[in-house]
Formats: C-alpha cells, structure tokens, sequence
C-alpha cells in the first residue's frame, strides 16, 4: 500500500512505493524548509512512533494516530557483527532456519546501512536517530546523553508514551570479549538493563582466560580498559548446552518475559534483546560447529576492493586473542575452521532469536507485536588479507533487517507490508531524528 510518510524536512512529504510496484513507484511533493540535525531535545512522536522505528532500523510499518487505544507491543531483536549472511539473503551455506521464516513474514530491507562501522557509534545513532557527525561520538568509552544530554532514545521514548522498556542483553553498547564496559543509558528503561552473567567463552577458554588474567596480576599489571584484559582463544566449539553461553542465557530471559507477557493486552512493551554472537570471539556450543564441515567451505577471494587506500584495512581485534596465528601461519585449514566458527555463531543466534520468537507466538503475542531484527555488521571474513573487522569507513556497513508487522486490524494502519516482501530503496538510521522531529512539526 502507499502510505503518506514525512522526509527529512517538516515540509517535505513522500508517498511510499507499493513493494508489488517496484523501485521507484513512489513520489514526493515538497516545500522545502531545511531542518538540520541539532544537539538539542531529540526525540520521537507517538503519531509517528513505528515510522521513527522504521526509519531508525530500516524502516517496515506506518502506524496511524488512532492507534493508540490498542497499542502493539515491540521486539527489537539485535545481533552484533552480523553481515547480511542468512539464507534470507541468498546464502546457500548458512542455517538459519529462525530467521528465514521469519523473513518470510517480513518486509526485508537491502539497502539498510548504519552510520559507522563502529559498534558503540553506530549503536547511539539508531538508538537515538543522530549520526556520529551530529553527537560526535565516533568511538568508545562515552554514552549518548554525556554527548546531548536531553536526547530522548528509542526505547525511552516508548516508555514515555506508557509502554513498559525493558532491555537484555547488548543494546547500547558493551564490549563483548569481557562483558565490561557498559555505555548503557538508564533513563531509557523502565526497569534497569539485564546483562548476562555468563563468561564470553565456554569452560575450556575462560579457563585460560583466567590463568593468563592472573599471570598478568602477579607480574603487577593492571588493567584501565576493557580492551586490556588478556583474552580466551579467538575460537571455541564449546561442548555445553545453549544456556550455558551468553546469548543462550539471554534467549531464555527474553522467553520467560514473554511468556509472562500472556493475558496482559493493556500493558503494551518494548523489549529490546540483544545477542553478541556472531561478534568476536566466535564461541558457541560445540551443535552448531558440527553443521558446517570447514574443508567444504569456499575460500573467497582476499584481495582488497580495487583503489582501497592504504592502511584502510587491519587485523582489529584478532591479533589481541592469546592463540591467533600471524599472517604467516593463516593456512587454508585455518581460514576455513575461523568461517566455520562464523557460521556456527550466526546458526546459534539464530536458534536463540528462534527461542525468543517461539515465545511471543506461544504467549499468544503474535498478532499485536511488531518484530524487527537487526544486523549490526562491520566484518568482511575472507575478503581482505587479514581475517577481521575491517578498518576505518570501507567497512562492510550493512545493516539488513527484517521486520515483522503483527497487526490484528490491518485497516488501522496506512501502511501495511507485504509479506515476504524486499524494500530496496536507500535507508539510513541517521534519519530518523529528522523523521521524528517532523511528525511532531
């Protein structure tokens, strides 16, 4: 269907594409009266609550004023590092059952990028809808309100407007190898975030991770960032059950909320659950390992896009994990062993935002939620020389989501999604401040 959405400016207004129609089926007529994005009360419009949230994450639903008096509830799902690698995507090697049937019930968005290919930046932004150039927060260690103090968040605006926010997992940021350093933002949440109380790696490679933790102590170390800390192997197919890791743990939490959720229609929630797999290190349980067969995984080609500056690319993080090769001993078996252990995380994401999903369906949820699913990526695994998140601005930064409307009473929206259906036109997080600041024009 059209729907009738605002852009960036307050007087600028664009009739949507039908997705049947194809790419440039929409049009816009404007006034324009540029608005640029200022440091200032940031936040989002209840009229336009689902169009900053499609917007801000990829955009999938256009909800009307009337709606509410019979408000959806919101599951935000997120996976950290994820590249646009589910079968949904075309990948004929991965196994991510969950995801793709979710898809198929789903607006898919392709051209969906995040402003920086930086985990905490990039986070403010589609949590806030302010680009890095705009909070100038570019890197680590700060949250978004020391940068614009009166910033009203995604998840803080729906608790404003009566829903119940809750966040699990990684959502703001957190730095997955330690599980230190949370840039969380407590005024975004009803009750405060839950973090996982699991190690970031199974029994075998925590262990290690202790032993060299403490040789570094008794050598009179110490440790001021959470970068510091020495680190588990870059890998490990741990022989444990789901629950036993960090996502795994947050997927049961996320089940038992909803679940607990059943019979409460006049209670609307945001529940935002984040998963820190398929980022670094790659460790899941020892199942998903045993999906992929590593000398039956292509190499790609290495080689660096044609005209990339030198210094562009680097290792990042890999060459901090006690057992990560130089670039000598790279051999085929080892590149092959570190995408299978891509693949695994991304299966057992997966299995864990199945688990979540699976939930919301049995606690009869289904048809008054909207779903969204995010990949927050910046790897190129194979395609450069070195076998890491890739440097600077020529990282991979697409951000793919799926988005699942569950609407009860279609006609109260102006916007209904195709189901199954693939938007291709340009979107960006960094939009949705301005979108938002024109709904409430």
């Amino acid at each position: 269907m059209n729907a009738r959405v605002p852009s960036e400016s307050t007087s600028r207004w664009c009739v949507a594409a039908d997705p049947a129609k194809g790419a440039g089926a929409g049009k816009c007529r404007s006034t324009p009266s540029p608005r640029p994005p200022r440091a200032r009360a940031h936040g989002f419009h209840l009229p336009t609550l689902a169009l900053a949230l499609a917007r801000l994450l990829g955009g999938f639903l256009l909800v009307a004023p009337g709606l509410a008096a019979n408000r959806p509830n919101v599951l935000l799902i997120i996976s950290d590092d994820l590249r646009p690698q589910l079968g949904a995507y075309g990948d004929r090697v991965v196994k991510s059952p969950h995801l793709d049937r979710l898809a198929q019930s789903s607006l898919r968005f392709d051209r969906a990028y995040v402003q920086q290919a930086v985990c905490s930046p990039s986070r403010n932004s589609f949590l806030s809808g302010l680009r890095p150039s705009t909070t100038g927060l570019r890197g680590f260690g700060r949250n978004i309100r020391s940068a614009v103090p009166d910033v009203v968040t995604l998840p803080q605006h729906f608790k404003q407007q009566g829903y119940h926010a809750v966040g699990m997992g990684k959502i703001f940021h957190v730095y997955a190898e330690t599980g230190l350093g949370s840039e969380d933002d407590p005024l975004s949440w009803s009750v405060p975030i839950w973090l996982p109380t699991k190690a970031p790696w199974g029994p075998e490679h925590e262990g290690i991770r202790q032993r060299l933790i403490a040789e570094a102590r008794a050598a009179g170390r110490e440790f001021k960032h959470s970068h510091e800390w020495p680190r588990g192997g870059v890998l490990e197919a741990a022989d444990v059950p789901d629950e036993e890791l960090r996502d795994g743990e947050t997927a049961a939490r996320a089940a038992n909320f909803l679940l607990g959720r059943r019979g409460r229609p006049n209670e609307p929630f945001f529940l935002a659950v984040g998963f820190f797999q398929p980022h670094l290190p790659f460790v899941a349980p020892k199942k998903y390992f045993d999906l992929y067969a590593p000398h039956r995984l292509p190499l790609p080609d290495e080689a660096p896009p044609q005209g990339a500056p030198k210094g562009t690319f680097n290792a990042g993080m890999t060459d901090q994990f006690y057992d990560f090769p130089p670039a000598e001993k790279r051999d085929a078996a080892f590149k092959r062993r570190y995408l299978q252990a891509y693949l695994a995380c991304i299966s057992y994401m997966d299995a864990c935002a199945g688990r979540a999903l699976d939930a919301l369906d049995g606690a009869g949820l289904r048809d008054n939620t909207i779903v969204v699913f995010l990949g927050r990526p910046r790897l190129l695994h194979g395609r450069i020389r070195q076998l890491g998140p890739q440097a600077r601005e020529l990282r991979d930064g697409h951000a793919r989501a799926h988005a699942r409307p569950r609407a009860r009473h279609e006609s109260r929206r102006p916007g209904n999604v195709r189901a199954g259906g693939v938007h291709r036109s340009l979107s960006d997080a960094g939009r949705a401040g301005r979108i938002a600041r024109a709904g409430a024009a």
